[in-house]
């Protein structure tokens, strides 16, 4: 871990680093599934995870786009366990309940009123569908407690590309130097805020092993670390 230095800004990732997406995902699944009168496990949904992530994994690697993503998932899924819908409809259904999951990592309010009372910048940036990642950002009260909301679904490009990263800093007009980024994702935060020249601070838990091609500046496993990271 390096030693502290200042910054002027810190970019957040949304899911599993500011909200839950576990949670929010969850929820939404059960509520799509209970609602087109599907049958619901746990053991349906762990397989789906599984699959989503492996989808997700090609996005960031630019073989897939989002609205592939949005039902192919469920089509892979319905075909192991033969069930009979149409995946298309529930890939809308589902990210229709899933705007309204904003469930919150801990802690997260608290840490980010300290972290503007100290003077910084915060930004949120997401890979994700763009009715649904403003209606979440909205509604979780992180648009009062940051400034603004990059999604990658209103950009054309996504994390880890570069430009992902070159929009943003047009924008905001802040040096890569004075920005830190912290994420859960190695293969879409980390190495994306890397490969750009920007610090990044990995969040996963403590029990998670590194990747010795990927390693972040700083590794916390709580938000409320970061108070002792940042000045």
């Amino acid at each position: 871990m390096t030693k502290k230095r200042h910054y002027e800004a810190l970019f957040f990732d949304l899911d599993d680093t500011l909200l839950s997406f576990s949670k929010a995902s969850k929820a939404a699944f059960r509520a799509v599934f209970e609602e087109q009168g599907l049958p619901y496990s746990r053991r349906l949904f762990a397989r789906y995870e599984v699959i989503n992530l492996a989808y997700w994994k090609n996005l960031e690697k630019g073989l897939v786009t989002m609205e592939v993503l949005s039902y192919r998932r469920f089509e892979d899924l319905f075909r192991e366990f033969s069930i009979d819908a149409d995946p298309h409809l529930i890939g809308e259904r589902y990210f229709y309940h899933l705007q309204f999951q904003h469930q919150k990592m801990p802690y997260m309010a608290s840490v980010l009123r300290e972290l503007r009372k100290r003077g910084y910048l915060l930004y949120v940036i997401t890979n994700g569908e763009a009715r649904t990642q403003k209606r979440r950002y909205h509604d979780s009260g992180l648009d009062r407690l940051t400034e603004r909301q990059f999604i990658s679904g209103e950009m054309g490009c996504k994390k880890p590309d570069v430009r992902y990263f070159e929009i943003i800093e047009e924008t905001v007009r802040i040096p890569r130097e004075n920005i830190l980024l912290i994420g859960d994702s190695l293969s879409s935060d980390i190495s994306g805020g890397k490969n750009y020249g920007i610090d990044t601070c990995w969040m996963t838990p403590e029990n998670t092993p590194e990747d010795p091609a990927v390693l972040p500046d700083y590794r916390i496993s709580d938000l409320r670390q970061l108070l002792d990271i940042l000045p």
